[in-house]
């Protein structure tokens, strides 16, 4: 007892020395080696929350040859130790004595815990202001010298007497740490400050390239002057993300109230160009709104400043283009641009529009939105003042007196004189005050100042109060309708507005039964091939074919881009399956008479019982996401509309959105999965492979939604690099018990050809000391074709680091012996659709049998997929397949389930292993027995 209180004395006054020192960071430093030294352990470490639910290894000191964990334990999920931190939480220690104990209950701590060679450990709470910020703890503390028994009591004593004077050094530190933040970063966005920029900038000179990209907010003095300043902060906010979103990854600088700058330095000229235009598309879309400039140079030397002086160039170049293409108002009355000089004249050209601004309700970002869409003749209201500012070629084409208008919705009404367009812009209009919709968007007729009754597109957006009870601002535009508005003059078929007309009048008289839509694909393609007139004549002669084949049967009608429709006539009774397959057909040899292979020429789309409350816009709308639901699902003939159906789309529009967040948010509500793979030459687990799962509003989401959603949003890559981190760090625990283990990733071909993914994986493979032999990339054919020498390269590469690369999902026939044939690719992985087929004939079975008899002829390894009976199982097993993967085996698991169900293999196998030693000695070195055994044991 007195030796202990002298112990934890001398430890008390070593602590307290430790406090004095200057650096916080040092402090904290020299704590850790004095702990490891005190209680004679392998490793003393301190845990920090980094994100909700995560924690990471923020200072450790470790005995002489022991091998430091800091760098490997970065960003681990709390679900391995949930019980530790309810301990935690709870104000006790967490003493575990033995971990081979926990080898059943916890097998998510104990692999992690096993493969670091700890064998026990201790750790404490760290709290700040009574919250738990982290724990401090050490691994395998030694026996006391005499006793040879590990004191626990003495070691959780000394650590939590210690987690008391750390966490009094984090506070220093934290506020050290914010005093320099604050210095150079920008309190709002937390983007580096002008400071910053400037000691970047006067210090970057060892750069190969640079990309810079210039950022000035729009409407942010007219937001914080009509709205306040919160909305304007958060107006800042929501454009700073969009920059974030692209450039994150590089320095991003606030350099002004309404100014950002992103530098990127030694990024590719391509990739540079790349997020430079995602950055303008995500603009495009969003509620918030930027003027960009951009600049990517590699001329030596790198002058910095000219650089970014160019970019802002630019920038003003661009806004004064956008605003003279979107703005009929006269943008440059209200912008001043830098580089035209005295502004003076062309602010005298409209008063009233100044006038206007400054008495009434004026919102720019709703404004640039509504009026970007086209080559309109905009208008903005005051909703509470109900006065409006309309542009002069509304003003003189419609015969108004003044730009400033009074109550123009009502002036408006009274020039819609046939009785049914009225009645449709009336229920517009309710719609909109009733909040059942935000976007006007109408196609009638309105008399000119002439009396002259003219056709007009008018479009808009309504602006609500922050509760929405009360409509402050309209902003929308009308255009007048050409000739081509009525009929496509490449097609000859009625456009929009026919449609619109054609399905009205059927709906009025209960005749409108189904309607077939289909979008032609890969007409991107045609027209690089035939050039635009040859394109235009493709369409041409598939609109006379259709008309020939089904004119008495359709009305035919094209919408937007390479979208038509066709109109079941109430003449016409016929099985509308069979009118698909038709109209199909009819398109495909269109395609094949001017030389364009397409396997799949159009996705089609077919709406049946249609609602008859719909309007026929809603109808349209309806058919136009049919058809980009039926474009995402090529294999299928066709897709029939449903509400599920529009739902869903709808949702995945949601879920783009949250997938962005997740994924910029350190991979929040991602998680990995392991499927087990069985080799069939001994019945053991050879490999794993790592499977990304999501959860959205609690749910997990099947990944043929979310990936191809990550895909299109270019999020892939930021995503994948996560997952082949984390199947390295489960690999390296797995090796601890079973040394000959494999862990496949699958990797999208947007990874193969990022010219960062294979760098990054040579760093990550040498910063866990991984040997490659350990990985196997899975590919799919699919799209490679189109980069074969990336492909090529990108195998090449693997093969280099010893990393086996596997063909995925194989069994496209012709296409996927081309691949194996052309790419040195080192497993084969059979689809399931393959292994279903094998079922069925013998002939089928032959076939298989030829195409894993040839991959084991060019020295491939070939896998199973889907098995699922006990029937598929012996077919894979009679045609020679090497490996198994399936939920007849097993089903993919929880990475806790799996590292549970690999202990318990690893158990049996030595258990089979000692029957096997068993076995007479006729039996020795007959596989079949060996192996029906090893199954049996199993």
């Amino acid at each position: 007892m007195i030796k202990q209180r002298y112990k934890m004395n001398r430890l008390k006054e070593q602590l307290l020395e430790k406090m004095f020192i200057g650096d916080p960071e040092q402090a904290i430093e020299e704590i850790m080696e004095y702990l490891c030294t005190e209680l004679d352990c392998d490793r003393a470490y301190l845990f920090e929350f980094t994100a909700p639910n995560r924690v990471s290894n923020t200072y450790e000191h470790c005995r002489l040859g022991v091998t430091p964990q800091k760098e490997l334990l970065q960003d681990e999920s709390l679900e391995a130790v949930r019980d530790w931190w309810d301990m935690l939480e709870a104000g006790e220690a967490v003493v575990l004595e033995d971990i081979e104990k926990y080898r059943a209950s916890s097998p998510d701590a104990y692999m992690m815990l096993e493969s670091q060679e700890i064998s026990d450990l201790v750790a404490v709470a760290l709290r700040f202001d009574e919250k738990l910020i982290g724990f401090v703890g050490v691994d395998n503390p030694a026996a006391d010298k005499f006793s040879g028994i590990k004191d626990f009591d003495y070691v959780t004593r000394a650590l939590t007497e210690a987690s008391r004077y750390i966490s009094t050094l984090i506070k220093r530190r934290d506020i050290a740490h914010r005093m320099v933040y604050v210095s150079y970063h920008d309190y709002l966005t937390g983007f580096f400050n002008r400071h910053a920029y400037s000691e970047f900038v006067a210090q970057k000179k060892d750069c190969r390239s640079v990309g810079v990209v210039y950022a000035d907010i729009s409407g942010l003095k007219r937001t914080n002057d009509n709205m306040g300043h919160a909305a304007g902060d958060q107006l800042i906010l929501d454009c700073s993300e969009l920059m974030n979103k692209t450039f994150g990854d590089g320095r991003l600088y606030r350099l002004g109230g309404d100014e950002f700058v992103a530098i990127s330095v030694d990024i590719p000229e391509e990739l540079f160009q790349k997020k430079t235009e995602l950055l303008a598309q995500i603009i495009e879309n969003a509620s918030c709104h930027m003027a960009i400039g951009s600049i990517w140079s590699d001329a030596q030397p790198i002058e910095l400043t000219a650089l970014v002086s160019e970019a802002e160039l630019r920038m003003y170049e661009n806004k004064a283009q956008y605003y003279e293409r979107v703005n009929r108002l006269s943008a440059r009355s209200r912008y001043k641009i830098k580089t035209t000089g005295d502004e003076s004249a062309s602010q005298k050209d409209h008063p009233e529009l100044r006038s206007f601004l400054e008495d009434n309700y004026f919102d720019p970002v709703l404004f640039i939105k509504s009026v970007s869409m086209s080559d309109y003749y905009p208008y903005i209201s005051d909703l509470k003042t109900n006065l409006s500012y309309i542009s002069d070629e509304m003003r003189d084409i419609f015969g108004f007196q003044s730009n400033i208008v009074s109550d123009l919705f009502g002036v408006w009404e009274s020039r819609i004189q046939n009785t049914e367009d009225l009645a449709l812009f009336r229920k517009d209009v309710q719609e909109l005050l009733k909040q059942e919709k935000d976007i006007h968007d109408l196609r009638y007729r309105v008399t000119d100042k002439n009396g002259d009754e003219i056709w007009i597109h008018c479009m808009g957006m309504i602006r609500w109060n922050e509760n929405r009870t009360e409509p402050l601002f309209f902003s929308g535009g009308i255009v007048r309708q050409e000739k081509d508005f009525v009929v496509d003059p490449v097609t000859n078929f009625p456009r929009e507005f026919g449609a619109e007309t054609k399905l009205r009048e059927l709906q009025g008289k209960g005749e409108l039964t189904e309607i077939i839509g289909f979008a032609l694909n890969n007409f991107s393609e045609i027209n690089e091939i035939l050039g635009r007139n040859g394109a235009d004549e493709l369409l041409s002669r598939i609109s006379k074919k259709l008309i020939k084949e089904f004119g008495n049967k359709f009305y035919f009608c094209r919408l937007e881009g390479m979208r038509y429709i066709a109109i079941s006539l109430p003449t016409h009774k016929s099985d509308p399956e069979k009118m698909i397959t038709r109209m199909r057909s009819v398109i495909h040899k269109t395609y094949a008479e001017a030389n364009i292979s397409i396997n799949i020429p159009c996705a089609m789309g077919l709406m049946k019982h249609i609602e008859k409350d719909l309007s026929a816009q809603e109808i349209l709308v309806n058919m136009v996401d049919l058809l980009e639901m039926a474009k995402r699902k090529p294999t299928m003939k066709y897709l029939t509309h449903s509400s599920q159906n529009i739902g869903l789309q709808k949702q995945k529009t949601q879920m783009m959105m949250e997938l962005n967040k997740n994924v910029l948010n350190n991979m929040e509500n991602f998680r990995i999965v392991i499927q087990p793979t069985l080799s069939l030459e001994d019945a053991t687990m050879s490999s794993g492979e790592v499977l990304l799962r999501w959860k959205y509003r609690g749910e997990d989401i099947p990944p043929d939604i979310f990936i191809p959603i990550l895909e299109k949003n270019r999020l892939i890559n930021a995503a994948g690099q996560w997952v082949f981190e984390q199947a390295v760090r489960i690999c390296k625990r797995i090796l601890r018990h079973v040394p000959s283990f494999k862990v496949g990733i699958n990797i999208s071909y947007h990874q193969v050809l990022d010219a960062e993914f294979i760098p990054f994986i040579e760093k990550t493979i040498k910063r866990y000391e991984l040997g490659g032999e350990h990985l196997i990339l899975e590919i799919t054919e699919t799209h490679y074709d189109e980069f074969p020498t990336k492909v090529y390269q990108f195998i090449e590469s693997c093969k280099n680091m010893g990393i086996d690369v596997a063909i995925d999902d194989f069994g496209n026939a012709y296409a996927s012996l081309v691949f194996l044939l052309k790419h040195p690719v080192g497993i084969v992985k059979l689809d399931r659709s393959l292994i279903r087929e094998m079922v069925e004939s013998k002939e089928k079975i032959n076939f298989i049998s030829s195409i894993v008899y040839a991959c084991h002829k060019f020295g491939k390894v070939v896998c199973a997929e889907g098995v699922e009976t006990e029937e598929e199982l012996k077919i894979i097993q009679d045609v020679g397949c090497d490996l198994l993967q399936g939920f007849y085996y097993c089903r993919p698991t929880e990475s806790g389930q799996f590292y549970q169900e690999l202990i318990k293999l690893q158990e049996k196998g030595d258990r089979i292993r000692d029957r096997l030693n068993e076995l007479p000695d006729e039996a020795e070195g007959t596989f079949d027995t060996i192996y029906s055994r090893r199954l049996e044991l199993l």
